[in-house]
């Protein structure tokens, strides 16, 4: 038996999704047809909109393939208020980059590149080749059981002196070191990534591009910020360092929230709310080696001013629904605009912000909401017709669908003809499904 964990995106005003050669019963509405622009244009509402909090039907059968059972909570805006807001994509500069700087860190004494010199390539060759004599040791003792759970390639010895003349290479090639720079203020900050000493001795990283900022105290080259379910599935492969590093957080939710709120609304980020909290480690590749930074908790923050509600889960519009093969179905791919920071007991210590957008205006103050009879409808429709039935046909199998909950919340959308965004209402429906 297979368990997967899949969500749908419907918008309030119509499916965003695309589908197959439309049949008799309507499964989506038109994306062409301008309905969006129509619901947006008329009057706004004056009242509320309310919708039932739990939605179940006993499972029925959709084919011999499929059936599916609901038994789901719906989160709603507790307002019940809607409205649409117009975006725009704006890149971050770099004063906007000496800002985040200036707030979160030290003044810098000097700056210097991230370059990988030539002990850090040394380090790497090094640890390749430790690696491929660990492993023929192993073989040369008979492949023993040892709870070891390794890669058992060999390399055989061509392909060793491949690998080996591109660490010479590089290591010829690198610089000695990165070359330092005295600097008194973070204004030139320049595109890629650099590392900054600090005036109280620590380091930072600094990555920019004008599409993303991140900046990683007590960090010496690339930073990561580690999940703590990573854990389970890294701690046995050899070749991963994080979970031999990783630090308990006792700090707790509540205590690192407030930590964040104080100093991402300082930021410029009041509008933005929790997506995502999850313990978490920052992890250094260092310059002698990896280390942990700081353990605390990484949150993911959205930009949501009208108050939408979110779940503590990352989602995404399920990759096993088929939707069709025409190329009008795929809209261009939209970057979230996302807030991701690690705040401990002394603050923010990772912060890593992309995708900037601002608002340009409102569409609806509060936009008319399709009866939820509808959505029941689309959402029962859009799952029997997009689910893979064909592949469980082959494969001799079938599949029982749970639909466990909806979250009416905010979702971008390219606006037709324009290089601008609406943030707009969806529904986004949660299921599990299991296959026999």
């Amino acid at each position: 038996m297979k368990r997967t964990i899949w969500i749908m995106l419907l918008a309030a005003l119509l499916l965003l999704t695309g589908c197959l050669p439309t049949p008799e019963t309507e499964y989506v509405v038109n994306k062409s047809d301008n309905t969006v622009e129509k619901k947006l244009n008329a009057t706004a509402n004056d009242g509320t909109q309310t919708f039932p909090t739990h939605w179940k039907e006993d499972a029925y059968s959709v084919n011999e393939y499929l059936s599916i059972e609901i038994d789901a909570e719906t989160l709603q805006k507790a307002d019940g208020i809607y409205p649409v807001y117009r975006t725009r994509g704006i890149e971050i500069t770099g004063e906007q980059a000496a800002f985040f700087a200036n707030a979160l860190l030290p003044s810098p004494t000097a700056v210097s590149g991230m370059e990988m010199t030539k002990a850090d390539w040394t380090r790497e060759f090094q640890t390749y080749l430790d690696r491929i004599a660990a492993l023929q040791a192993w073989i040369d003792a008979g492949r023993p059981d040892d709870g070891v759970d390794r890669d058992e390639y060999m390399p055989d010895e061509d392909e060793i002196e491949e690998v080996s003349a591109f660490y010479r290479a590089q290591i010829q090639d690198a610089p000695d070191e990165n070359g330092s720079t005295p600097v008194s203020d973070y204004r030139a900050i320049q595109e890629g990534g650099c590392r900054y000493t600090l005036s109280d001795g620590s380091s930072a990283v600094i990555q920019y591009w004008p599409n993303c900022i991140l900046i990683a105290k007590g960090c010496e080259s690339n930073s990561y910020a580690y999940y703590e379910y990573y854990l389970n599935e890294d701690r046995d492969d050899p070749d991963m360092p994080w979970p031999a590093l990783w630090q308990d957080v006792t700090l707790s939710l509540e205590e690192a929230e407030a930590i964040m709120r104080k100093e991402v609304d300082k930021l410029g980020f009041a509008d933005f709310t929790v997506k995502q909290a999850t313990k978490g480690n920052l992890m250094d590749g260092g310059m002698n080696g990896a280390r942990r930074a700081a353990a605390g908790w990484i949150f993911k923050l959205v930009r949501n001013p009208a108050g939408y509600p979110n779940v503590n889960i990352s989602y995404e519009p399920a990759q096993s629904l088929q939707y069709g093969t025409d190329d009008t179905i795929a809209n261009a791919y939209i970057g979230a605009e996302v807030l991701e920071v690690l705040a401990d007991e002394n603050g923010i210590q990772y912060f890593c912000y992309g995708n900037q957008k601002e608002i340009v205006g409102i569409e609806s103050t509060n936009v008319e909401l399709l009866p939820f009879a509808q959505i029941q409808m689309r959402i029962k429709n859009a799952l029997a017709y997009c689910y893979p039935t064909e592949w469980l046909k082959k494969s001799g199998q079938t599949a029982h669908a749970v639909i466990y909950r909806l979250l009416l919340t905010s979702y971008t959308i390219h606006i037709k003809n324009s290089d601008d965004y609406y943030e707009m209402p969806v529904w986004v429906v949660f299921y599990d499904d299991e296959t026999y």
